[in-house]
């Protein structure tokens, strides 16, 4: 009996020193790698913060000269539009109001219906 709790006793001290050399190495593993971990997710916040500025400067520089270029072409239709003649525009429209009232509609449609008589033959003869 004494010589099984010799044994006991000795498996227990196997497994206390087992644990603790665990722990040992834990410890110094947590040691090395908790700064390193630390540092590089310090490294990625700094660089995720230039790369917002950076886009947030790009951004704002790439509305400004969208703003300059929609100024720009807002200012030329403008003088584009200054420079229309509505005088000759309209005298161009009454003109043309003018031939559509005096156009003879009736003779317009036999003329549309002769030529598609003339047409709907070669139809036929091309399918």
């Amino acid at each position: 009996m004494e010589e099984q709790m010799k044994k006991q006793f000795r498996m227990l001290q196997v497994m206390a020193a087992s644990c603790v050399g665990i722990f040992v190495i834990v410890l110094i593993s947590a040691l090395i790698l908790v700064p390193k971990a630390v540092n590089t997710m310090d490294r990625i916040s700094q660089i995720q913060l230039n790369l917002d500025q950076e886009s947030m400067e790009k951004l704002t520089t790439d509305i400004d000269e969208l703003i300059v270029t929609l100024n720009e072409e807002v200012q030329q239709m403008t003088d584009q539009l200054s420079q229309v003649d509505v005088e000759n525009l309209n005298t161009a429209i009454k003109n043309l109001s003018d031939a559509v009232e005096k156009m003879d509609i009736e003779e317009l449609n036999r003329a549309i219906t002769n030529l598609s008589d003339i047409i709907e033959p070669l139809a036929r003869l091309m399918n």
